[in-house]
């Protein structure tokens, strides 16, 4: 089974799975408004998620308001998740959504950024190490995290 996490945002990351062997990574594709915030790329995302293989189920994070990023980061957190939807819907691709209490607690990834890409590197083992290798790509880790999560709890089905 074939399966796409994404971890929405402009600091996010999709990740590509097939079975429990994750094949690719990449960061959210982006675009600079006007007034320099990085948005996402709608376009990009989707000529990336056609050069894949087959996509038996799309796993997106459902995001909610963070208070810390006031009302107009939280709009633009959700427009990104909403457009990355909206990409998969229009290709075709079967997508689900959850919550990141969900995917973290079944996974056992800490709620802190490192804890995830170490959590990801133990899951993944050493193939993973090279998609995230940097703090800053927290993103990658936690899409290749959703993958596995949709992969184990919703297309296989089993722990």
């Amino acid at each position: 089974m074939k399966v796409l996490g994404i971890d929405p945002g402009a600091g996010g990351a999709g990740a590509y799975l097939e079975g429990r062997d994750l094949v690719q990574v990449w960061d959210m594709p982006t675009v600079t408004t006007a007034t320099g915030k990085r948005r996402i790329d709608a376009p990009a995302l989707a000529a990336i998620v056609r050069k894949l293989p087959r996509i038996d189920q799309a796993i997106i994070e459902l995001v909610g308001p963070m208070p810390r990023d006031g009302s107009a980061g939280s709009f633009w957190f959700g427009k990104s998740a909403g457009l990355a939807e909206g990409v998969l819907a229009g290709l075709g691709v079967p997508v689900i959504t959850v919550p990141p209490q969900v995917w973290k607690r079944r996974l056992d990834v800490p709620a802190n950024k490192d804890g995830a890409r170490a959590r990801a590197t133990t899951l993944f083992g050493d193939i993973g190490e090279q998609f995230w290798p940097l703090k800053k790509h927290d993103g990658r880790a936690e899409a290749a995290l959703i993958a596995l999560w949709g992969y184990m709890d919703v297309v296989a089905g089993k722990w």
